[in-house]
């Protein structure tokens, strides 16, 4: 097994960020935004009604009318839970495979911002299920406790980039190449974001938005870490060349 090297893995990433730092600044900020939005809503009779007056209107009313009243604020919590899932399942996990292919470019020579929809071309649907997939065993694994949680997020970890790769894979074979890929690396990759600790801190100033100026840094450092690990995983024979659609 190769040496895991998290300083040549960013100095890597350095290199093509001179050229598109800020495409990829515009790339990172689009996807964050877009994958950030969430749709929750919270229904509490006591702090709504806080008001006194409010709050003795409220429970003069006849029972059933205050019934029908909670239950469609309860339909209404629902629906908007659904489009939450909904849109986190047809575009934001999508936008995130564009965000990963678009990093994957990068690499070679500077990718253009048309990128980002790349992941809604070919096979959109197959990548839903994919990622879909993926974030449902991360949830269920995360049920046992944080720490099964945390090494499935790293099992799972190349999925985006493998999809975005080879969009005719199912989800069962895309999620089984990510766990052998990531054989033997989870300590790695969990090193790697840890290494970024202080960035995020020093992102975080400035009421957060320091953030996206750290991410493409972060991003295409995560990009280079993939196909480091899937050279790594071909020089092992833990995957095979034939599951991959495009091997320049």
């Amino acid at each position: 097994m190769n040496y895991f090297n998290r300083i040549v893995l960013k100095e890597n990433a350095k290199q093509p960020l001179r050229q598109s730092y800020w495409m990829a600044f515009a790339v990172s900020v689009v996807v964050a935004l877009f994958t950030g939005a969430s749709f929750s809503f919270n229904y509490n009779a006591e702090v709504t009604y806080s008001n006194k007056l409010f709050y003795e209107l409220y429970y003069n009313i006849p029972w059933i009318v205050r019934a029908g009243f909670a239950w469609f604020m309860t339909a209404i919590g629902v629906a908007i839970s659904f489009i939450g899932i909904a849109y986190s399942a047809f575009v934001g996990n999508i936008l995130e495979v564009s965000e990963a292919h678009f990093y994957l470019e990068n690499r070679k020579y500077p990718a253009p911002f048309t990128e980002i929809f790349s992941g809604f071309k070919e096979n959109y649907i197959k990548k839903v299920v994919v990622m879909f997939m993926r974030n449902l065993f991360i949830s269920l694994w995360t049920l046992l406790f944080i720490v099964p949680g945390v090494i499935a997020q790293y099992k799972y970890w190349a999925v985006k980039y493998i999809i975005s790769e080879n969009p005719d894979l199912s989800w069962q074979h895309a999620l089984d190449m990510s766990k052998r890929m990531t054989d033997g690396r989870k300590m790695d990759l969990w090193l790697l974001d840890l290494s970024f600790f202080g960035w995020n801190i020093l992102g975080a100033l400035l009421c957060g938005i320091g953030i996206y100026f750290v991410n493409p840094y972060y991003n295409q450092t995560q990009a280079e870490a993939y196909e480091f690990i899937k050279q790594d995983a071909l020089s092992n024979n833990r995957i095979s060349y034939n599951e991959f659609s495009d091997m320049d």
